[in-house]
C-alpha cells in the first residue's frame, strides 16, 4: 500500500479533518523527550507518548465506559430521574470496586482497557 504523504496527497503536520486531536500526547512527549538517545529516534519517541497518552486517556474513560456498558443493560434506568439515574450510575461503580479484594479487579480492568486502546490508538500514528 502506498504510503500517502510519499505520494505527496497528504502534507505531513497539515490538519485533517479524519484526524482526531491527540489532547494528551504533547504532554507526554515532553516527558518522553528525557529519556536517554530518544532525540536520535522520532518515530520512537512519537510512538512513545501517543502509546502513554493512550494510557492516560483510558484510565480516564474508563468508568465513563463501564457506566455506559452497564446502563445499555439496564432497562430500569428509563424509568428514573436524572438524579436517581446519577446515584444509579455511582453505586454501580462504587459497588464494583469498593468491596474487598476489587482492587485487583480495578486494576485487572484497567489493563485490558489499556491493552486493547493503547495499541488501537498508537497504531494510528500518522
Amino acid at each position: 500500500m502506498e504510503d500517502p504523504f510519499k505520494s505527496g496527497s497528504l502534507q505531513r503536520g497539515k490538519s485533517y479533518p479524519w484526524q482526531v486531536k491527540r489532547l494528551f500526547s504533547p504532554y507526554t512527549e515532553k516527558v518522553v523527550r528525557h529519556i536517554p538517545h530518544i532525540n536520535s529516534y522520532p518515530e520512537s519517541k512519537a510512538i512513545l507518548s501517543d502509546f502513554s497518552a493512550s494510557i492516560m486517556s483510558s484510565m480516564l474513560s474508563m468508568p465513563f465506559n463501564h457506566v455506559f456498558s452497564w446502563a445499555c443493560c439496564s432497562p430500569e434506568l428509563a424509568r428514573m430521574s436524572q438524579l436517581e439515574r446519577l446515584q444509579a450510575y455511582a453505586t454501580f461503580l462504587i459497588g464494583n470496586y469498593s468491596a474487598p479484594g476489587r482492587l485487583s479487579l480495578l486494576g485487572r480492568d484497567l489493563m485490558v482497557r489499556i491493552s486493547y486502546t493503547g495499541f488501537l490508538f498508537t497504531g494510528f500514528y500518522g
